[in-house]
């Protein structure tokens, strides 16, 4: 007979292989397969075994230790049902290809079979080698536990006996020991499919824990020695080991090692925590003992010290199952590194942000979010996978347009550098006295709204002189600042530590420095947020400008329209930020969507726009809008209130989130009704934009970013800092301070008022001359002319001279 050949296409993932089948069998479910005519029982049994190989290679990654989720038996058993179809309806097309004499039904069927359970033997042949594999590694690994227990126990007898030979040999022993239970160790990883990390530790953990009797029994050994004859070597060890140290070492070592985990509980970190403080407890009785403070008998010394070792031993082996079975927390600032990194890929490779962009901005979110070691290390894989991906489609690098941009860009900064060069270096002198009176002006105004000793001002701008360059602010706008919030009624240490924010957010925000401070002080005031913890303000702002279609300047003037009548309504800051971002998304127009959320907030609580008032009957609203929301999931339609007392308003977040749930289910009349019964007559369509965008879950995201916001501001001054108007903000910074250190604001005062008393001295000199008709007054470097235009001046000693018109 003569060939079939069968092609199948594909790249195949051994853990997805049940996936692919699907799709492939589903690709070719309605169409006609073109078959060459030639056929043998070779071709058949290779296109057999491929179907047979691919079902049972995707069975058998639910093989373990019999133990399978019920609903992954569902799928695999719907999944074998699907397969049986299809390759009746391949034997069918080759039948029918062939002709229905040329091969039997029976037989097609018969092959797939036979071919399906051969390689389905092979597979589980597989399996039982490598459970073999795994178990005779465990095996080594149980005997290395035993060995290093039986080699522990023989350190403590020959320690106690004093054979420092046989010490050093046994402590090499170990080292050896300890290297080959790293190998086997390192070996296992491949077997994670047999046991896992956390069964492997458990078992040998417990393997430990059953042979530690032969160390407990060195241990009681030693002790009974102790106890007996309290013999005055022991204690000397005791003593020689608190004295230089040692066990002080041991234990700020483990507090290091557990310090790893710290923010993680579970049980094994739990009983870590304990065995440390029991150590450190019966550490402090040996030391007090040996100090004289209290003193313990022989039996108690020994306890003590048994306690205390005893402790340290479950501490160690507790670790190893901690190591073993979680993940280090990652340390500060680690994660929002990683999360700059990606940004600044992000900005390098704009050719490739057209199809990554998204994927790219996920990434760098989701490595601000990482809190362990293991969790950074799977986001940095599939970093590299992403950079392999966009260096392989040719899509590193800038685009055409920001290449231009760039360009454009330099051309600017060239002109700027060369316009900062010329209007600075060139002006010297007039920058010298202009900046002198800057900062004196600034520092005057400061005068007037604190009332500080000559010391403490002298000290703020010592402070204020350090603090500007280091924010690319000059010391004039930075001291104004501090004015500003000093103003407002914070204390002048308050608002140094303020001025420093809103500089930082006027920088990243790109607002005026009045701005920053009115943006930053309403917030304050409406959501009552201290001083000490008002960056997350800019935090939050910075993030909503960076990750939305808004900016952190809409949004701040969107805020101060709304933040009071928010707040009153249970709004907390993050909230409301957040629906004044899913709203300036849509409409564009954060100060407008401000104002929309003020007349809601107030409104659901009882405004009356043609009043101007509040009224106390909130009942009819509260049941007209009951009455527009009710709906299949909402029979009783929403209330504005938490519960049945009607004494509680729900938060505006809450209340539109859930009107924003059934929107869709009200007819079109119930949803012009309802809001205007929200908004009033002129801002529902701000109102709808803020319902769509709880629907497309935008709301909710931008709250969640205001969450995970700590530190978002200073990231974005750092980068601002390396933009060439940072340096020009720094340069005329290190400008202003250069002048008030080299020229007193007191030394420019008295060249001043040294002018002011000479002029003074040469009016009243004019005054008491007097004038006829027109004169001229000189000092021997002026000549009068008289009517026919010859010099008067006849001889040079004269000082004035006065020439009367003819």
């Amino acid at each position: 007979m003569s060939d079939f050949i069968a092609h199948i296409v594909g790249e195949l993932d051994l853990s997805a292989a049940r996936s692919q089948m699907d799709s492939f069998l589903s690709e070719y479910e309605n169409k006609k397969i073109k078959i060459t005519p030639e056929i043998n029982s070779n071709s058949l049994n290779k296109a057999g075994q491929l179907i047979g190989q691919q079902i049972t290679q995707g069975a058998n990654q639910n093989l373990g230790k019999g133990k399978i989720d019920p609903s992954v038996a569902i799928d695999f058993s719907k999944g074998r049902q699907q397969v049986r179809a299809n390759i009746k309806e391949t034997k069918k097309e080759i039948r029918d290809a062939l002709g229905k004499k040329s091969i039997r039904n029976k037989d097609a069927m018969s092959d797939a079979k036979k071919l399906y359970d051969e390689q389905e033997r092979q597979e589980k042949a597989l399996i039982t080698q490598r459970k073999k594999n795994a178990n005779d590694l465990l095996k080594q690994q149980l005997k290395n536990v035993d060995q290093l227990n039986k080699n522990k126990a023989d350190i403590i007898k020959n320690q106690a006996s004093g054979n420092s030979a046989t010490v050093d040999s046994l402590k090499r022993e170990r080292q050896q020991l300890q290297a080959e239970s790293k190998r086997l160790k390192s070996e296992m990883k491949q077997y994670t499919d047999v046991y896992t990390p956390k069964e492997q530790s458990r078992i040998l953990n417990q393997r430990r824990m059953q042979t530690a009797s032969v160390v407990d029994k060195a241990r009681a050994s030693v002790t009974d020695k102790a106890q007996n004859s309290a013999t005055k070597s022991n204690r000397n060890q005791i003593k020689y080991n608190i004295e230089t140290g040692t066990y002080d070492a041991r234990s700020s070592r483990m507090a290091k090692q557990l310090s790893a985990y710290n923010g993680q509980d579970s049980e094994n970190i739990t009983k870590a925590k304990a065995a440390l403080q029991t150590y450190n407890e019966e550490l402090s009785k040996l030391q007090n003992h040996f100090s004289g403070n209290a003193s313990l008998n022989g039996t108690q010394l020994a306890e003590s010290f048994e306690k205390m070792t005893k402790a340290g031993d479950t501490f160690k082996n507790t670790l190893s199952e901690i190591r073993d079975t979680q993940s280090k927390t990652l340390a500060p600032g680690v994660a929002i590194q990683s999360a700059n990194k990606v940004a600044t890929y992000y900005e390098e490779n704009s050719k490739a942000v057209k199809k990554y962009g998204a994927t790219l901005k996920e990434l760098e979110k989701q490595y601000q979010q990482v809190s362990t070691v293991e969790e950074k290390a799977n986001l940095d894989t599939a970093f590299k996978n992403i950079q392999s991906r966009i260096s392989a489609e040719g899509l590193t690098g800038k685009s055409g347009i920001d290449e231009f941009k760039r360009a454009f860009k330099q051309i600017g900064q060239f002109a700027g550098i060369y316009g900062a060069i010329q209007n600075v270096i060139m002006e010297v002198p007039s920058k010298v006295i202009s900046s002198v009176k800057d900062v004196d002006s600034a520092m005057t105004n400061l005068y007037k709204v604190t009332d500080e000793s000559q010391s403490r001002y002298s000290k703020y701008l010592d402070t204020a002189s350090k603090n500007a360059p280091e924010l690319g602010r000059s010391i004039s706008s930075y001291i104004s600042q501090t004015s500003e919030w000093s103003k407002l009624g914070y204390s002048l240490d308050d608002s140094e530590q303020l001025s420093k924010l809103s500089s930082m957010y006027a920088n990243v925000g790109e607002v005026s420095d009045n701005t920053a401070v009115s943006d930053m002080v309403t917030a304050m005031k409406a959501f009552n947020i201290q001083a000490s913890d008002a960056e997350s303000i800019i935090d939050q702002l910075n993030i909503l400008g960076n990750n939305f279609a808004t900016s952190s300047a809409d949004l701040g003037e969107g805020l101060s329209n709304s933040a009071s009548s928010l707040a009153t309504a249970g709004n907390d800051l993050g909230h409301s930020l957040a629906m004044l971002t899913g709203m300036s998304e849509i409409t564009q127009s954060a100060p407008e969507a401000g104002n929309a959320l003020k007349i809601l907030a107030m409104r659901v609580r009882g405004y009356d726009e043609e009043t101007d008032s509040y009224t106390n009957d909130t009942e009819e609203l509260s049941g007209a809008i009951a009455d527009l929301t009710k709906t299949a999931k909402t029979p009783g339609g929403i209330s504005l209130f938490t519960d049945d007392t009607k004494q509680t308003y729900k938060d505006t977040y809450t209340l539109m989130e859930e009107i924003s749930e059934i929107y869709d289910d009200l007819t079109d009349k119930n949803r012009a009704e309802l809001l205007e019964k929200l908004a009033g007559k002129n801002r529902g369509n701000q109102i709808a934009a803020l319902i769509q965008g709880f629907q497309s879950g935008q709301v909710q995201k931008a709250y969640q970013d205001t969450l995970n916001s700590d530190g978002s501001a200073q990231q974005e001054q750092d980068r601002w800092l390396e933009s060439i108007e940072a340096k020009q903000q720094q340069f005329e910074s290190a400008f202003q301070k250069m002048a008030t250190t080299t020229f007193s604001s007191d030394m420019f005062k008295g060249l001043v008022d040294g002018g002011t008393n000479l002029l003074n001295l040469f009016t009243n000199l004019t005054s008491s001359i007097g004038m006829l008709n027109t004169a001229a007054i000189g000092l021997g470097i002026f000549q009068g002319k008289t009517g026919s235009g010859k010099s008067t001046w006849e001889f040079a000693p004269c000082i004035f001279q006065m020439t009367y018109a003819a």
